[in-house]
């Protein structure tokens, strides 16, 4: 009795030893993975602070946009407005250019006209020569030689006094309407200058909005360039916090399994006590058999407690496809590979799904140079199932799975010739010929 309470008391000794190696181990990944947590929070709340000042900076730079817009469609508004106004004094001026050439046009005729008095008036000083009033005419005769053009005579003092009642009518008439041509003349050109005067002004009015115009579109366009920068910023500034956000659940998943691990290491403690407590005692039945090679010492398999599975006996294909290399010995198909095959090929196009062949839980995600990317999922009962050259795996370490549930894609990373599955299946450490147990 005494031997099987020391007996007892050892093994419960050894499984403390063994649970608190564990547990100190899973506590220093818990613990980094903790601050790696905190640390990720607060790189996050950064980010976010960053990604709130930028949004702010995109309101404001927005704003301002805005506001260059109201500014650029009132100048523009005005430049129309200039622009008519420029119009209509063009209009005027040519208005007034043209009533020019008619009032220089009507003096001409007033000339003409002149010049028909002044040949009537010779004509009548000759018909009195001939008449014989020789000496009237030779007095008018001494006013025209003495007299630049028709005005001179009609003012000469001595003829006015003589002249015919025709000749005065007509010469007021010819002297008004000549002086009312030329005044008009005179105002019509004073008119003209001082719309060319206003032209140039509005131009030059409209040519210093055109200016504020190009400098405000200027700073427009500026802007516009500032927001596409922001935008390109906070796209990115997003996509950090997204990526932290996701390295901040992959930690907290590794906490999760950690803990998982614990509490089936603590089962497993407890578990182990009583089997060898009942094995010292002479009322274990049997024992386990773990001879042979595993699959943990052998592709580097992390400890994750499978002690409570149970093996059901019924295994399925992981995935659609043929079988394109079997079990056992082959010639290698390609530089690197095995000639031995410890599993089968099943051919199947990149991205296919790749399902668990039974229940079980995750004890391997891992990458090496031959295998690539591969999963390793226990069964229980001494067996164990590995799915390698994966494009994608979905399951992480410490996870349970179900029978059916996809846990990878297919793909041709490692030393592959291809996409396919390499499926593997290993009982007690040793791997056998899946199609034992499974078939297509």
């Amino acid at each position: 009795m005494k031997k099987i309470i020391k007996n007892t008391f050892s093994v419960l000794i050894c499984a403390s030893l063994i649970f608190g190696s564990t547990f100190t181990v899973n506590a220093d990944q818990k613990s980094d993975a903790q601050e790696k947590i905190e640390k990720l929070q607060e790189q996050q709340k950064d980010l976010e602070a960053e990604l709130n000042s930028l949004k702010q900076n995109k309101n404001d730079t927005q704003a301002y946009i805005d506001q260059l817009d109201a500014q650029i469609n009132q100048l523009m508004a005005q430049v129309k407005v200039k622009l008519d106004e420029i119009d209509s004094k063009q209009t005027e001026i040519d208005d007034t250019l043209e009533e020019i050439e008619v009032t220089k046009a009507a003096l001409e005729e007033a000339k003409k006209t002149e010049e028909m008095q002044y040949a009537a008036l010779k004509t009548r000083f000759q018909a009195m020569y001939e008449n014989g009033k020789v000496s009237e005419a030779q007095r008018y005769l001494q006013l025209l030689l003495g007299a630049n053009d028709l005005e001179d005579v009609f003012s000469a003092q001595n003829y006015m006094s003589e002249m015919s009642n025709y000749d005065a009518n007509l010469w007021q008439q010819y002297v008004d309407t000549k002086n009312e041509i030329a005044a008009y003349e005179v105002e019509l050109e004073a008119k003209e200058k001082q719309l060319q005067e206003e032209k140039a002004e509005l131009e030059s009015q409209k040519a210093e909005l055109e200016i504020q115009q190009q400098s405000l579109e200027m700073v427009l366009t500026e802007k516009e360039a500032e927001i596409v920068a922001i935008d390109s910023h906070i796209s990115d500034m997003v996509s950090d916090i997204n990526l932290l956000k996701q390295q901040e659940e992959d930690n907290k998943a590794i906490i999760k399994a950690i803990e998982a691990q614990e509490a089936a290491a603590r089962r497993a403690a407890e578990e182990a006590a009583r089997a060898r407590a009942a094995a010292s005692s002479g009322s274990s039945s049997g024992t386990v058999n773990n001879s042979g090679r595993s699959l943990s010492a052998n592709y580097g398999t992390v400890n994750v407690d499978t002690s409570g599975l149970v093996n059901s006996g019924s295994y399925i294909f992981p995935c659609g496809g043929y079988i394109s290399s079997g079990f056992g010995g082959r010639y290698a198909p390609t530089a690197g590979a095995t000639t031995y095959h410890a599993g089968i090929d099943i051919a199947v196009s990149s991205g296919s799904p790749i399902r668990s062949s039974a229940a079980g839980v995750v004890t391997t995600v891992a990458y090496n140079g031959a295998r690539g990317n591969y999963i390793v999922v226990s069964h229980g009962g001494g067996i164990s199932t590995l799915y390698q050259h994966c494009s994608a795996i979905y399951a992480s370490v410490g996870s349970s799975v179900s029978q059916g549930q996809t846990i990878a894609a297919v793909g041709s990373t490692g030393v592959s010739t291809g996409p396919h599955c390499h499926f593997e299946f290993w009982v007690n450490g040793a791997p056998v010929n899946p199609l034992i147990y499974v078939s297509p």
